[in-house]
Order: structure tokens, then sequence, then C-alpha cells
């Protein structure tokens, strides 16, 4: 399981968005991995709410730790007043941080890992659970 790198794309919108589409297939193949893909459309849709924003927050803290002080000013002053648009920041990350698709890659896939681990380590807790002594 992994996240696919896409052929580049002449739009910096479609760039962005194929790169949201992917993260969307990217979590759909996790939930069905750990077996949580045949709950309520209502509850997959929760979690896939939730992991999305997870899988964001975290992107957004490594590449915080990549951009050298240059670049964090940079990104401070064009984020004070308005948010970036998700092209905008895609190109921004690209421009400041190098090797930043690989570096996002790897963070997702650490992500699935992570996921992965603790899906299994409660499924072993909730099959103990229920497990007559």
């Amino acid at each position: 399981m992994s996240l696919q790198s896409s052929p580049q794309s002449n739009s910096d919108t479609n760039q962005s968005d194929d790169g949201f589409v992917q993260l969307g297939i990217f979590i759909d193949d996790l939930l069905k991995k750990a077996n949580l893909w045949d709950v309520s459309e209502e509850t997959r849709d929760m979690f896939r709410i939730q992991m999305f924003e997870q899988v964001i927050d975290r992107l957004g803290v490594i590449t915080l730790q990549h951009m050298d002080g240059e670049s964090l000013a940079d990104y401070a002053s064009r984020t004070k007043d308005k948010e970036m648009e998700p092209a905008e920041l895609v190109q921004f990350y690209q421009d400041h941080i190098p090797n930043f698709v690989n570096i996002m890659h790897q963070a997702v896939e650490e992500y699935g890992k992570e996921f992965m681990q603790n899906s299994t380590q409660l499924d072993k807790a909730a099959q103990s659970a229920s497990t007559p002594v």
C-alpha cells in the first residue's frame, strides 16, 4: 500500500487536487486493510475525515521542520492575513523544501504504518476483552 506518484500536471491546481485524491484513496485502502470499511457510511465518512485531517496536520508540521529561517519568514508573511490556496501551498513547499515530494510520501507511508500498528493493537485488545476467562 503506497501513495502513488502521478505524472506531473501542467496545472498546480490539478497537481494539488491529484494529491488530495491520492490521499483519499490511500486512506480508503487503510480502512479496508484494518477491516473498518464495512461500518456504516456515516461512521466510515467520520473515519475518513479524521484521518485526512490527521495526515494534513502531520504534513504541515513536517513541512515547517524542513524549511530554513528565510522560508519560514516568507511563509509567515504570506499567511499572516490570509490562508494560502492548496495549489499555492504545494508550489510554495516545492520551491522551498528540497525533495518535497519524497518527504511527503515518506510521511504518509509512516502514518499508514502507525495506523495499522494501532489498529492491530486495538483489535487484539478487543478480542481479549471479549474472550471469556
